[in-house]
């Protein structure tokens, strides 16, 4: 990678991560292009994802699935195996959100694969892998096979002190037990969820959960008084 543009992915790191997303496409940009004149390989497939989660965060899923879908076909040929499976999550995400379930679910099994059968996985990026595919199959209404996904990323995020992981797979579990009629399992997942909501100490993550588990009709009696109070404090900010 030319020192250009290697300089120019740092700045717009930067602007990512204080959200100037705008400043960082103009940064990736010139970026893209500088690696592009230097030929298909790693140094464009890094700065491909990168554009991909700046489209993604500035509204833009098509131009976000053209910066993915690159990245993903360049990273085939060059790059490592736990790099491809994270731009594969994030491909799967955006072909969900767009309403591709179709296109989503082999890029969240690939993913999954990858981080699964590597041994440098890291523990976070498995779990959120694992949620993410969970999530896929519950929107899809095949609760059953994603109830054991989600106790297996809840755990991995109860073991990392993850508690929003926790609320939110801990919320997912309480509805498919609901489901099945099974109200006792249903009303002890709840608990665990307003537990870890608590725990987490951020209310606007609060305010989430708790509209979140409203949409979804577990216990209200037992859980508006907890979001009311959430977005009550949510809004006041």
């Amino acid at each position: 990678m030319s020192h250009s543009a290697a300089e120019l992915l740092n700045r717009a790191r930067q602007a990512h991560q204080e959200e100037r997303f705008t400043d960082a496409k103009r940064d990736l940009l010139a970026a893209v292009k500088i690696c592009r004149e230097s030929g298909p390989g790693k140094a464009l497939a890094v700065a491909l994802r990168q554009m991909g989660e700046t489209e993604r965060r500035l509204g833009n899923p098509a131009g976000a699935l053209r910066s993915y879908e690159e990245a993903v076909a360049l990273m085939r040929e060059d790059t490592e195996p736990l790099v491809l499976a994270h731009t594969m999550r994030h491909l799967g995400d955006v072909h969900q959100e767009q309403g591709g379930p179709e296109q989503a679910r082999p890029c969240y099994e690939e993913a999954l694969a990858i981080y699964r059968s590597n041994e440098q996985s890291h523990p976070l990026n498995l779990a959120n892998a694992i949620r993410a595919f969970a999530a896929h199959l519950y929107d899809a209404d095949e609760l059953q096979r994603s109830a054991p996904l989600w106790e297996e990323a809840r755990n991995t995020y109860r073991s990392l002190g993850i508690h929003a992981g926790v609320a939110e797979c801990s919320v997912r579990l309480a509805r498919i037990a609901r489901h099945q009629s099974d109200d006792q399992v249903a009303d002890k997942q709840l608990a665990e969820a307003r537990t870890a909501a608590e725990k987490s100490g951020d209310d606007e993550w609060l305010a989430s959960v708790a509209k979140a588990a409203c949409q979804y009709e577990y216990s209200e009696a037992q859980f508006l008084p907890f979001a009311k109070k959430k977005v009550e404090k949510t809004s006041s900010r």
